[in-house]
């Protein structure tokens, strides 16, 4: 009888077809193949699964993602443009000939623009009575939000433009059948995914942007947490800027001021290295920084850069966070703090935390209420985490904040694999949806 039920459960999954998409990630991006993906893979082991994404500026694929891919995974570079572009607005057609050909029923996307056509798709299915069509979204921005309070568009089309956003994602919410939210606070700020009403399931869960236990696992093979010395102030200290993007909304330019007078007051350092990388969006910050690409010396300051108009595959950037925890390297994100961003907890967090480097942050009360919840579940073990006004550049910086932080001995590191940062929370809580 077990067989029986098998048999007729692997059926039905030859018969699914997921697509997973989104605009400006890669098709092989972290959250969408790596985590969600994957994890889904697990669940049903015979559908067939889509991913979508940008055209990369290398190779997709490596000997070791070969060994990963069966036939019922496909990749597909679909789009080929920069964050601002003409060709962005023709998404709704190219992905809805893609959908029409690959006939999925069950759809996952992460970009507002996929909306219209993934609505489109659905109601011509639903026309030509086919096979009815699931559509989930994974919110991964407040995008209304970050159109509003960031400086992306120019001022006369940051109204124009969310205003649109708001309406599509507004009207399109009818037709969506579940919601994924990457930050708790997007079930609050967002009012298109409905309110659960009493007695009523919810029509979302929370998936935060938590980090793969197996990346954790990796580095312990490398790095003894327990016996590391604790990272302090000498002439070597290297200063990291390695974030997903790598721009002026994310605080790039008060980085300089800032190492200027931290480097002024502290007679002992004198030799700081900066290591910018990750990926630039905006065509002016690329111009600027890449100008710098390479490596330099600037203002005693020896800068190593390498950014990308493209965005920075995963792998490279968790060989920077490995090849960072053996060495004395601080993790800094002056980030600008905005009514779009205040309240999120950045993915650098999760993983500044698992490979146990530390950090220097812009100060934001949010944040700090987020690290002392996090250094509540191990008081054994000191969190790295220094929090600075960036936007002070008048007050002399002191550095004896961060050798009274960093010079105390940690020896519970192994706690950390205990923390709830890790994505198998939240496989655990895609597995209790019914697609």
């Amino acid at each position: 009888m077990e067989d029986i039920q098998n048999n007729t459960q692997n059926n039905t999954q030859n018969n699914v077809i997921f697509v997973l998409a989104s605009v400006l990630k890669y098709a092989k991006d972290v959250r969408m193949y790596e985590k969600i993906g994957k994890s889904l893979i697990k669940k049903y082991k015979n559908a067939n699964f889509h991913f979508v994404g940008q055209a990369c500026a290398t190779p997709t694929e490596t000997t070791e993602d070969n060994a990963e891919i069966t036939k019922n995974i496909h990749f597909h570079e679909l789009f080929n443009f920069n964050r601002i572009a003409v060709k962005r607005f023709f998404t709704l057609f190219t992905f809805f000939f893609f959908l029409l050909k690959t006939k999925p029923n069950i759809l996952i996307i992460g970009t507002f623009e996929l909306l219209l056509p993934s609505v489109f798709y659905k109601i011509f299915r639903f026309i030509f009575r086919l096979k009815k069509v699931k559509l989930i979204y994974d919110v991964q921005e407040n995008y209304v939000a970050n159109i509003r309070y960031t400086k992306v568009f120019l001022p006369l089309l940051r109204d124009i433009i969310a205003v649109y956003v708001y309406l599509v994602e507004k009207i399109t919410c009818f037709f969506v059948n579940f919601f994924f939210l990457a930050e708790n606070c997007y079930e609050q700020e967002l009012t298109f995914i409905g309110k659960t009403k009493e007695n009523q399931q919810k029509k979302y869960e929370i998936l935060p942007n938590f980090i793969l236990r197996e990346d954790l696992k990796t580095e312990e093979k490398t790095v003894k947490f327990a016996k590391r010395k604790p990272a302090i102030l000498q002439a070597n200290s290297t200063f990291l800027l390695s974030m997903g993007t790598v721009s002026k909304e994310y605080g790039i330019e008060k980085l300089f001021p800032f190492l200027d007078n931290f480097d002024a007051e502290n007679n002992r350092i004198i030799n700081l290295t900066l290591d910018i990388f990750g990926h630039t969006p905006a065509k002016s910050d690329f111009s600027t920084l890449g100008f710098l690409d390479g490596l330099m010396l600037i203002n005693n300051i020896r800068l190593i850069t390498k950014v990308s108009r493209k965005p920075i595959p995963y792998a490279q950037i968790k060989e920077k966070m490995r090849a960072a925890a053996q060495r004395n390297t601080f993790v800094v994100m002056p980030y600008n703090i905005n009514k779009s961003y205040e309240k999120r907890i950045p993915t650098k967090f999760y993983e500044c935390l698992a490979y146990n480097l530390p950090m220097i942050i812009q100060e934001n009360k949010y944040w700090e209420d987020f690290f002392e919840q996090i250094q509540n579940l191990i008081p054994t073990h000191k969190i790295n985490v220094t929090f600075v006004d960036f936007n002070d550049t008048e007050t002399p910086f002191d550095y004896k904040i961060l050798i009274k932080n960093l010079t105390q001995k940690n020896q519970n590191s192994h706690l950390i694999a205990e923390l709830p940062i890790f994505w198998d929370i939240c496989e655990e809580r895609l597995n209790k949806i019914n697609f």
